[in-house]
């Protein structure tokens, strides 16, 4: 058996690995539910029903916690970045789910989705600048101190960028990779306890 979670997964190795009496399943890991409903397949798979059902409740537990909290919205960005490239992850992405549940605004709702990657927009400096996000979170596999440099060095190059709440209150940070990088699996919940405190600290 062979679980792929993949963004875009070509059929014909799907074919292929079907053909040597591989079964696969495809999975994706976009939002809270989709990993919820993959810790349900693989319970399946594994019969440890039970277990997977303990699992998705301590998740379902933690969302209505960081609910209860009721905090503000807080205005945020979150950038997908290695050096030279970065988008912005929408509200379909898994960080930008776990962004909302954790009581932020995520400035980039709007923004037009890339063909490629629907789950991220290309940065936009101008309207960045006007929702004027009060934190800005970086997601990199790279290593993550260049990439906030490079990213930093970037935006620099707008005069505005110093106006910017994140940058002035230096509330820019690089999110653990095996938290939000990848998918955190059953390490769910401690992507959601990061992400509210990083935005209400």
């Amino acid at each position: 058996m062979l679980c792929i979670r993949c963004h875009k997964f070509d059929s014909r190795i799907r074919y292929g690995l079907e053909s040597i009496g591989a079964k696969v399943v495809l999975t994706s890991g976009n939002s809270v539910e989709d990993i919820k409903r993959q810790i349900s397949i693989f319970g399946e798979l594994l019969q440890q029903q039970q277990k997977a059902e303990v699992l998705t409740g301590e998740i379902d537990a933690k969302i209505a916690e960081l609910a209860d909290l009721s905090k503000q919205d807080m205005p945020a960005l979150i950038v997908y970045g290695a050096p030279g490239t970065f988008m912005a992850a929408l509200p379909n992405s898994l960080a930008g789910d776990l962004l909302t549940l954790a009581g932020g605004n995520n400035i980039a709702a709007s923004y037009p989705q890339l063909a490629s990657y629907p789950q991220y927009a290309s940065l936009d400096m101008e309207r960045i600048v006007e929702s004027n996000p009060e934190a800005i979170f970086i997601m990199t596999h790279a290593d993550p101190n260049d990439v906030r440099d490079s990213f930093i060095g970037e935006m620099e190059s707008s005069k505005a960028w110093n106006n910017i709440a994140a940058v002035k209150n230096g509330r820019i940070e690089v999110l653990p990779a095996e938290l939000f990088g990848s998918n955190p699996g059953t390490r769910l919940t401690e992507s959601l306890d990061y992400m509210y405190n990083a935005l209400h600290q």
